[in-house]
């Protein structure tokens, strides 16, 4: 962080337009669900440093890549609705748990239950859809969840966004 308002500055006062490209391995859908707005405002409220913070963004993607496994095997065996209605419980109380905690350790800890919880619901979604939809309309059931899925991550960002300029307001 710390860099990049350096070279924010040298840009700034040598007065030519640079663009930074950045690159990552996760896609936009994977990195929506990351709070990059907020990372300072998060860091100055846990009063932890903004690499610590970075850590739960890290954290959050290593648990995003194997929790479809996991709670998608565990839907096939214990059933659909009882998996998919404790993992949006789950879900439900970390984020509120997440909104009420100004530590990092919780922090690190609930953004943990939180990726396991709502990227798990993914695989039981489309496991629904193959359980619900013959072979020759799961095309059309699948556009439909990613178009959800898609639509909920941008009104996500939308409300993260407005959402963190109140908070840096007060």
């Amino acid at each position: 962080m710390a860099a990049e308002n350096v070279l924010d500055e040298a840009i700034n006062t040598v007065g030519v337009d640079v663009e930074v490209e950045k690159y990552s391995v996760f896609t936009p859908i994977e990195k929506c669900f990351i709070y990059y707005p907020a990372i300072p405002t998060v860091s100055t409220s846990s009063s932890a440093l903004v690499s610590k913070i970075n850590l739960t963004v890290n954290t959050y993607m290593a648990v995003a890549t194997i929790a479809p496994t996991l709670i998608g095997d565990a839907a096939d065996i214990l059933g659909r609705r009882p998996i998919y209605t404790l993992t949006l419980s789950v879900y439900f109380a970390a984020s509120l748990a997440i909104a009420l905690t100004h530590s990092y350790s919780a922090l690190l800890g609930l953004r943990v239950l939180q990726a396991l919880a709502i990227l798990g619901t993914f695989s039981v979604t489309y496991g629904v859809v193959a359980d619900v939809a013959s072979p020759a309309e799961r095309g059309s059931f699948a556009i439909l969840v990613s178009f959800a899925k898609g639509l909920a991550v941008s009104l996500k960002l939308c409300a993260d966004s407005v959402q963190d300029n109140n908070c840096a307001k007060h």
